[in-house]
């Protein structure tokens, strides 16, 4: 429990002080920015900036890259520990369905990106249009112009959501294809076991046992902490 302790201390410091850094490196560089930059640039991108993407480094960095190792190391565990027990077989298969795995993950990654991407710059025409309507309010009062800001915020927000719907639906993707394999490396450790003649019933439940956290301790670092819920 101590070791837990000090070890989230050590990950939460390392945030907060790259976080410092990095904020105060953003605010430097925009303070002393030429004008043209901010000409060329809108509020809702600079908010976005500031806002979101600063709450993601302050709160979800830390715990990916900590349970990013945490998985990793669990997951090289498991790996040795039934190829010690399973013997060259198991790992000859086990290189096979790690290439799978690799693929998996690198499909995975490249849509992931891309509808994290267009979340983010769907977000700024949203901030955009919303500080403008408050900064604006009495003059859209005036014209009867509010309903049509309405109309455009509301476009925005469809907008930035509809990325977070195909994200889901790529989690899903990813979670089954894990699934599968998952339960390609449990049957392929339990054949092992049985053709494997030193395979006693306790070693073939212990091998078994560690085989099946195999898709939990993978599949989890690739989500966000949002997409684990």
């Amino acid at each position: 429990m101590q070791r837990e302790n000090i070890l989230t201390l050590l990950i939460d410091e390392g945030s907060i002080r790259a976080s410092n850094i990095l904020y105060k490196r953003l605010l430097e560089t925009v303070l002393f920015a030429q004008i043209r930059f901010h000409d060329t640039v809108s509020r809702g991108r600079l908010l976005n900036r500031f806002g979101k993407d600063f709450e993601d480094i302050d709160s979800d960095l830390a715990d990916v890259v900590g349970s990013t190792v945490m998985y990793f190391v669990s997951v090289i565990t498991t790996v040795v520990s039934i190829t010690y027990i399973g013997g060259p077989g198991f790992l000859a298969g086990i290189l096979v369905l790690g290439v799978i795995y690799i693929y998996v993950a690198k499909v995975y990654g490249q849509c992931s990106r891309d509808m994290r991407r267009l979340q983010s710059v769907s977000r700024s025409p949203l901030y955009s249009i919303y500080g403008e309507t408050i900064a604006g309010a009495q003059v859209l009062r005036a014209f009867g112009a509010g309903s049509k800001f309405m109309r455009d915020m509301l476009s925005c927000v469809d907008t930035n959501t509809n990325p977070s719907y195909w994200q889901w639906g790529v989690n899903q993707w990813i979670s089954t294809r894990f699934n599968l394999l998952s339960s390609g490396l449990i049957g392929l450790t339990g054949v092992v076991a049985l053709l494997n003649p030193r395979v006693n019933a306790s070693l073939a439940g212990f091998t078994l046992a560690f085989a099946s956290t195999v898709t939990h301790d993978v599949c989890l670092p690739l989500l966000s902490p949002y997409d684990r819920l």
